[in-house]
């Protein structure tokens, strides 16, 4: 029950974060133009794909290791080696400003000044908050989960309201917000930094980098997955399609923090599991089914309440409601893989991670160019959702023959099948009523027959930790 207790540390703060991001949303749609809006994102997707490269896999190798050396001499090693590269490529960036304007079609210099800041911005803040999730401090993550949506926000409007551009604007109070929080999280890990651990053994890099450097290029991969949609939109269609897309990715996103809160709790919680007893089966069993049951009942949720989600969005977005049931599909196939991936972890098999990522990439790449090209924001959808589809089933099919366990694919496969049958009835069928409430009841009881032991679990766990308290 204790595991269930950590689940929950970490995902109150994404509830509060999703119920932040049904506020925040429609005020950043009506402050900024989708022009600009496209723009602001085209920054952030660059300035990710930059830092995956300079933090070279650093900060997974930092996970991987925290408990097998002395976390503090780990943590200077990999965040130095890391700043010092970006500090590396942010001269370049500098160098080259003049011609990656007009690559990428900024408007101004001003992106490239912001860029730079993000980038290293990123990196003190990631490192920092991975001492935060390695405490296992759940509750703590989720107050600076929090806090960062509301900064976010509020350092926006401050912006605006001081005549920065809009684009910069948008990736100034991101950096902002995490240099800010990056000192918030050093007074709640204060322990850490004054605690003594001495005594424990070193790691030399040659060991980190054998291990972050194939991790490294996995996750450049990724990032270019993850950002291939933004970099096709803005290549093959206008910055309107871009921000369109990118609106409608915010609801989407918001449904992605379930995915960031469990990936952030279940990298740590199953790796200390293995390590302990890892002939424990059951404890992977049951909080992956619980996974598969509670994302799949967030997705009946946005289906069903779609026409009052598109609300939350600027006016200029409403016309594309459909597209959100689409997108919805990336949440729960994401996180439900970040729980059936961990056996190529724990056998430190990550060159599967480059072997997936890089046939998922370019698969992607080549449908998403074809489909861009004719069908603009909803070709660009369509091949994000096979993309994910091939990536959540090759990471599933490695993951459990590294490391096998029960897990319900046969009753997931029927529950994926029914709720995109619903979602393309959405397209045509007029009465929206009738389709959303047989959709939605006929997929409900297929949820809770097939994960009915999860449910009572959870129903117990509750009874035992809260009622009879």
């Amino acid at each position: 029950m204790n595991i269930l207790k950590q689940l929950f540390s970490y995902s109150i703060g994404s509830v509060l974060v999703m119920v932040i991001g049904i506020v925040s949303v429609p005020i950043i749609t009506r402050l900024i133009s989708p022009e600009e809006f496209g723009e602001a994102n085209l920054i952030i997707s660059i300035g990710i794909i930059i830092v995956s490269v300079a933090m070279f896999g650093l900060d997974q190798a930092f996970v991987r290791f925290y408990f097998d050396t002395n976390p503090k001499i780990l943590f200077f090693k990999c965040l130095g080696s890391s700043l010092l590269l970006s500090c590396l490529l942010s001269l370049m960036i500098i160098v080259f400003k003049d011609s990656l304007v007009i690559q990428f079609g900024f408007t101004s210099s001003q992106a490239i000044y912001s860029l730079i800041l993000y980038i290293n911005s990123y990196i003190v803040f990631r490192f920092n908050l991975l001492v935060l999730r390695m405490l296992q401090f759940g509750y703590r993550y989720s107050l600076v989960q929090v806090l960062q949506k509301v900064l976010d926000l509020l350092f926006l409007i401050l912006f605006l309201y001081s005549l920065i551009k809009e684009s910069t604007a948008f990736v100034l109070s991101a950096s902002m917000t995490m240099l800010l929080l990056t000192i918030v999280i050093f007074f709640m890990t204060i322990g850490f930094w004054k605690g003594n651990s001495e005594k424990q053994p070193t790691l030399p890099h040659a060991k980190l980098l054998k291990y972050s450097i194939p991790i490294m290029i996995s996750s450049l991969i990724m990032v270019l997955f993850q950002s291939i949609d933004k970099l096709l939109l803005g290549k093959y269609g206008s910055k309107m399609d871009l921000g369109i897309y990118v609106g409608l990715y915010k609801i989407i996103g918001i449904l992605g923090l379930f995915q960031i809160s469990f990936s952030m709790f279940w990298a740590t919680a199953s790796l200390k599991m293995y390590k302990e007893n890892p002939d424990n089966k059951f404890f992977f069993t049951n909080i992956t089914n619980a996974v598969i049951f509670f994302m799949l009942s967030v997705g009946i949720c946005v289906v069903l309440l779609r026409d009052y989600i598109i609300l939350i969005l600027g006016k200029e977005y409403r016309n594309y409601v459909e597209i959100i049931l689409i997108l919805t599909n990336i949440p729960i196939l994401m996180t439900i893989s970040e729980a059936t991936v961990q056996g190529i972890n724990f056998k430190l098999k990550t060159k599967l991670h480059i072997y997936i990522s890089s046939c998922v990439l370019v698969i992607t790449t080549v449908i998403g160019i074809i489909l861009t090209k004719q069908f603009s924001v909803l070709g660009i959808s369509f091949a994000m959702v096979i993309g994910y589809v091939l990536f959540f089933l090759l990471r599933t099919y490695y993951g459990l023959k590294n490391f096998p366990f029960k897990v319900k694919l046969k009753e997931l496969s029927v529950m994926l099948f029914l709720y995109n049958i619903w979602i393309a009835l959405a397209f045509f069928v007029t009465n929206t009523i009738v389709v959303n409430v047989i959709g939605a009841f006929t997929l409900t009881c297929f949820n809770i027959m097939f994960f009915y032991r999860e449910i009572s679990l959870f129903i117990k766990f509750i009874k035992v930790n809260l009622i009879r308290k």
